[in-house]
């Protein structure tokens, strides 16, 4: 009897498991088709890779769509500072970014974009030159060139970090920074980002030279000249006119003056000889004549921005007559507009003459009403402005003012840091990027009201 239970027990195992077996096979395959496709897209999305050009595309495209979406909220909806909808910009950008740029980023590019200001805060990206990508776990860091422009002539470096989303790349933050160590730019990749600013140009390489340990390439088209400094991306107008001599012609013409020189007579050579000796005692004679220290002589150096972009700049800064600065900037360190690297003769130019001049052994000082510029004695430009208690005071009412002036321009890629000092009883809010500029605003209290005087270095590193 026991034996026939047994028996019976088996027979039921067996049978329950064969039918199992022969539903999950014959009956519903599904479910192990769908758990083992399941498996596969996951496989897929941890195992997908970008390639370079996926990747630069992306970076370039994400840049493109959030300042698309920022002009979108100023010509749609009317956004301008301090009345804006952060919440209905996220929304234009969602598609593209994370929630961690949607948080932490979008506020200050809104912040900066809807200022008071005329500026366009849309980064010059030179996406054509040079770009280094780096992958770090699921994210991939593209580093860009932005080129410099006539309105800020500094190059910066420009990281773009995306998020591998699986099938899609998602902007996660960017930053810009004025470049650390030498780029050592090529003159192919330099002429690269000139055409990224000078989209219609037909900028052609002429000529190279040296400055300390940079190498500045100068281009041409027509009457125009620009370089590009090699080892930061700067554009500079400064002796270019002196930058491509041709050296076989000088080595010609003195070929050409010995061989003259030969078929001179002798009573010519006296001649000439006792000619030069009257000229060197007359021009001896003239400068002990003189107090004057300052020697150079402007036609010594090419300026450094063309008369054009001046005038331009002036007529923007709306200067009254008698005046020089006119509602300057200062924050945008924009050097035309408190005339940093501008000669003497452009300054007599665009302003009148001087109220005074004063000579000294490192340069020249040039009083004007508003404001006392140095003229440096090694290259002839402008690089230190003075602005006096009377100006400042009418640019700016305090400290507080200031910072958020150069908060609202730069938002939250600042290009300067602050820093309230001290010094013999005067308060001196000092602005400095670390590179080519200095701002200091000084005033006899904390609060900086009154002001009374702005300087503005200029010491390019």
């Amino acid at each position: 009897m026991f034996a026939k239970i047994l028996t019976a027990v088996v027979a039921a195992l067996v049978l329950g498991v064969g039918g199992y077996y022969t539903y999950t096979e014959f009956i519903n395959p599904e479910k192990e088709e769908v758990a083992a496709e399941t498996t596969a897209k996951a496989e897929e999305k941890k195992e997908k890779e970008f390639k370079d050009e996926e990747i630069k595309t992306t970076a370039a495209e994400v840049v493109e769509e959030v300042y698309k979406a920022l002009n979108k909220g100023r010509e749609e909806y009317g956004f301008v500072k301090g009345n804006y909808d952060i919440e209905k910009l996220n929304e234009l950008v969602k598609p593209i970014a994370t929630e961690n740029f949607l948080k932490n980023k979008m506020p200050g590019l809104a912040e900066s974009t809807y200022c008071d200001c005329d500026a366009n805060m849309k980064p010059n990206l030179a996406f054509d030159s040079r770009v280094d990508i780096a992958k770090e776990e699921d994210s991939y860091v593209v580093k860009v060139i932005e080129a410099g422009t006539d309105m800020d002539n500094n190059a910066y470096l420009f990281t773009i970090k995306l998020v591998n989303e699986g099938t899609s790349l998602k902007v996660d933050d960017w930053s810009s920074e004025q470049p650390a160590k030498d780029l050592k730019l090529s003159k192919d990749e330099a002429l690269t980002l000139l055409a990224s600013n000078y989209k219609d140009s037909n900028y052609k390489y002429v000529s190279e030279y040296d400055v300390d340990e940079d190498t500045i390439y100068v281009f041409e088209e027509g009457d125009n000249k620009i370089g590009i400094n090699s080892a930061n991306g700067m554009l500079t107008y400064q002796a270019l006119e002196t930058a491509d001599v041709d050296e076989d012609s000088t080595e010609d013409s003195e070929t050409t003056d010995a061989a003259d020189n030969v078929e001179r007579t002798s009573d010519e050579k006296e001649s000439e000889s006792a000619t030069e000796s009257e000229e060197s005692t007359s021009t001896a004679e003239q400068e002990s004549s003189t107090d004057s220290t300052y020697t150079a002589s402007e036609d010594d150096f090419a300026p450094f921005h063309h008369i054009d972009d001046l005038k331009r700049s002036k007529e923007a800064r709306q200067v009254p007559a008698g005046e020089t600065l006119g509602n300057a900037q200062i924050y945008s360190s924009r050097y035309e507009d408190v005339n940093l690297q501008v000669t003497e003769k452009q300054m007599i130019a665009l302003y009148g003459e001087p109220l005074d001049v004063i000579e000294f052994d490192e340069g020249k000082l040039l009083e004007y009403s508003d404001a006392i510029y140095t003229v440096a004695t090694d290259d002839g430009l402008i690089d230190k402005v003075l602005i006096n208690a009377s100006k400042a005071e009418s640019l700016y009412s305090s400290f507080d003012e200031i910072q958020a002036a150069y908060d609202d321009f730069w938002g939250m890629a600042p290009k300067f840091v602050s820093e309230l000092q001290v010094v013999d009883g005067r308060y001196m809010l000092v602005f400095d990027d670390g590179y080519a500029q200095t701002h200091t605003y000084t005033s006899s209290n904390e609060s900086g009201n009154p002001l009374f005087e702005i300087e503005i270095d200029y010491h390019y590193y």
